[in-house]
């Protein structure tokens, strides 16, 4: 499995975290046999502690799993495409490909209005497999691992050190939240 979330770490809905405890159990027991993802941080400091580090922690051991991240939106690091995300299901031993292509938008100031599409499509769904693990994980986010193997070659990265790293860089100046 692979997820493109530019903003979904930081999402305050209930069904998302309930969503990432499934897919850390299923990890834990062998149901989902790998897991990939790439997630953007909050800007701020109350999302970050509120949602986004207890998300990212829930998959601090999980096994087959690798975490890339991008930096909070700012001038320097705009968000490549925020709104949109993708979920990749592959079970190769099934010859079962699904996408979950979602679209996160606010209507006129209001709560967020969410839509989707499902591509269950072999080739469609090898094109983008190539995309995530080419343009986003050896590409975009290949610096920015928080776990997994070191982007310098010299084995896994030390997880808990790379988000206190994470906090200092992105959080540490912010007022706390009120």
């Amino acid at each position: 499995m692979r997820i493109y979330a530019p903003v979904g770490i930081a999402d305050p809905s209930l069904f998302k975290t309930r969503w990432l405890e499934a897919l850390k159990s299923s990890l834990e027991n062998g149901n989902v046999q790998g897991f990939s993802a790439l997630f953007a941080l909050p800007s701020d400091k109350s999302s970050y502690y509120t949602y986004a580090k207890k998300r990212l922690e829930m998959f601090e051991y999980t096994p087959c799993t690798e975490l890339h991240y991008l930096p909070p939106d700012d001038d320097k690091h705009p968000t490549a495409a925020e709104g949109l995300g993708a979920i990749i299901f592959e079970n190769r031993d099934n010859d079962i490909y699904e996408i979950i292509f979602a679209f996160v938008g606010q209507a006129n100031d209001g709560p967020m209005v969410r839509s989707g599409f499902i591509v269950r499509d072999k080739c469609v769904c090898n094109l983008v497999i190539d995309w995530f693990d080419n343009q986003i994980f050896e590409g975009t986010s290949k610096n920015c691992v928080l776990k997994g193997p070191s982007p310098t070659g010299r084995g896994q990265v030390n997880f808990r050190a790379v988000l206190a790293i994470i906090e200092q860089d992105y959080y540490s100046s912010q007022n706390p939240a009120a």
